[in-house]
């Protein structure tokens, strides 16, 4: 199984140029350094030294300080580990060599000057203030360049900003189980552009619809299967680097229509899939947990936060969770994403909801239903859940093994009421309708600090951009009919347990349910569980 990409060294010719191009940026920064002194002491000491020391002291003193400096940045990971660096991790990594180099340099040179020309304490300042500055914007200049290019398209266009992101050098192949799904089907594109090659498992219960798109892409290979079968699972992680886990009943309605079958697919199942994953030695599992498992709160609540789940489906996440920690070892080290309440189109768009079922109801019947106006929810565009997947995907893997992260950002936790509000200010004549009569009791404003400061996660979308884009679909008339049962998880898979589509068949799993059940109640009981 090859390694994550992200990881390999950098090639021996590429290692020596770049420590080539350091030599003469140093040269050049201990040049600049002495003519700054010789300067400085010709026109203010009364015995000015002569050019001819100041060449001496340069052509003395630049060996060993060319020596000092590639020892210290070989071991900041200059030449091996730094193009893995994200922005501010890559510009403390060349201050502190830097600083190391000069200090180290200017002790060297003191505690010798019986034997070696002293340089002057100008001079090194000098060198070294030239020197970092030089070897920041050469290590970040790309960093910054990406940076502003993806705030422009972030602005003008957030999903060409989802697709701009750093592509890997050397091809993974991730298997995307639910790749036909909501988020899937925004996720799978993406990892596509980025040169990776793709497994696409799903069993196609919404059809192939969702992914026509990019069905024919040369490096995606398609699985029509259920993860409930431990065969067709072991084929398809047989030569996948990533295992990125979005199956399963999504929604508490969903889930409510029939517990034994949520708790099989959204717990039972997770317990088999995670073991046959660590026997095939995937080391990067990443699992679509949800930051419904904060259930009611009124704190701003981060990864470290305790659970609260109200609800069968934030129940199963909980347990889900803890089942991987639990199974947790050398080979499987899972990374879970706690996604915010999505909303967007994809390739299966759902019209259950909360955003994009207030904004169609605005668009065809002027109306804004605003149920509980003071509860809090974090919103996130489901193309930046995909972007969070691909991310974690593709990251160093000691940067996100045995990891939680919440996916959103903290611009976007709003009120259902401030939601209600947006929308009415897009769309004139539509009026909102507050009850205050709430049966869902979730309430929760979620931190997401850690994925950006860890990850450098960034969202594309606003919630105005994903509103507009929503509101830009229906008046084009690509969604005739935002209530038809395709576009809602509960009516669809009513539909699919009134047929006993969903039924498995005898080799598919049957572990205990009503002891599931009640152990995914238990957790939701205890204790908070850790997030690392």
């Amino acid at each position: 199984m090859t390694p994550a990409v992200t990881n390999a060294p950098r090639p021996y010719g590429a290692r020596l140029l770049r420590a080539a191009i350091d030599i003469v940026v140093i040269s050049l920064s201990y040049f600049v350094g002495i003519a700054l002194d010789y300067v400085f002491r010709s026109s203010r000491e009364v015995v000015a030294p002569t050019l001819v020391d100041a060449v001496n002291n340069y052509l003395q003193a630049l060996p060993p300080l060319v020596v000092v400096a590639l020892i210290y940045f070989t071991l900041a990971g200059f030449y091996s580990r730094l193009r893995t660096y994200r922005g501010r991790h890559k510009a403390a990594a060349v201050i502190n060599a830097t600083l190391l180099t000069f200090l180290t340099y200017g002790a060297i040179a003191y505690t010798f000057r019986a034997y070696l020309l002293f340089p002057p304490a100008i001079a090194i300042a000098a060198a070294g203030a030239c020197a970092m500055g030089l070897l920041l914007a050469l290590r970040l200049y790309g960093f910054l360049w990406k940076a502003v290019a993806r705030s422009l398209l972030r602005a003008a266009d957030p999903e060409a900003a989802n697709k701009s992101r750093v592509r890997v050098t050397e091809r993974q192949e991730i298997l995307v189980i639910g790749g036909a799904g909501y988020i899937g089907s925004a996720l799978v594109p993406q990892l596509l552009d980025m040169d990776l090659n793709v497994r696409l498992f799903d069993r196609f219960l919404f059809g192939r619809d969702p992914i026509a798109s990019f069905a024919d892409h040369p490096r995606l290979v398609i699985q029509d299967a259920d993860f409930r079968r431990t065969d067709q699972l072991v084929v398809a992680m047989r030569h996948a680097d990533t295992v990125i886990h979005l199956g399963g009943i999504v929604g508490d309605p969903a889930c409510a229509l029939d517990e034994n079958l949520t708790i099989e697919l959204n717990l039972a199942a997770n317990r088999a899939l995670a073991e046959i994953a660590r026997v095939q030695q995937v080391r990067r599992f990443i699992f679509a947990s949800s930051c419904s498992v904060y259930g009611a709160n009124d704190e701003l609540l981060d990864e470290n936060s305790q659970v609260n789940p109200v609800s069968l489906y934030a129940e199963s996440k909980v347990a889900s969770e803890l089942v991987l920690r639990q199974q947790a070892d050398d080979f499987l080290k899972p990374t879970i994403l706690r996604l915010g309440t999505v909303y967007g189109l994809s390739g299966r768009t759902r019209f259950d909801l909360v955003v994009n079922l207030l904004v169609a109801k605005a668009a065809v019947e002027g109306i804004i239903p605003v149920i509980g106006p003071t509860q809090w929810r974090p919103f996130l565009h489901v193309s930046d859940a995909a972007a969070a997947f691909a991310l974690a995907a593709t990251t160093p893997s000691s940067i996100v093994e045995n990891r939680t992260f919440n996916v959103g950002s903290n611009e976007q936790n709003r009120t259902l009421g401030a939601l209600g509000g947006l929308i009415a200010s897009r769309i004139p004549g539509a009026r909102v309708v507050e009850t205050d009569m709430v049966e869902d009791a979730r309430n929760y404003r979620v931190n997401f600090d850690r994925i950006g400061k860890e990850l450098d996660f960034r969202t594309s979308w606003t919630l105005e951009q994903g509103v507009d884009q929503i509101l830009g679909a229906i008046a084009s008339g690509s969604i005739p009919n935002y209530t038809s049962p395709e576009f809602s998880n509960v009516a669809w898979f009513k539909a699919l347990l009134d047929r006993n589509d969903l039924a498995p068949d005898g080799r598919m799993l049957a572990l205990s349910l009503e002891a599931q059940l009640e152990y995914a109640q238990d957790i939701a009981a205890s204790q908070p569980v850790s997030s690392d």
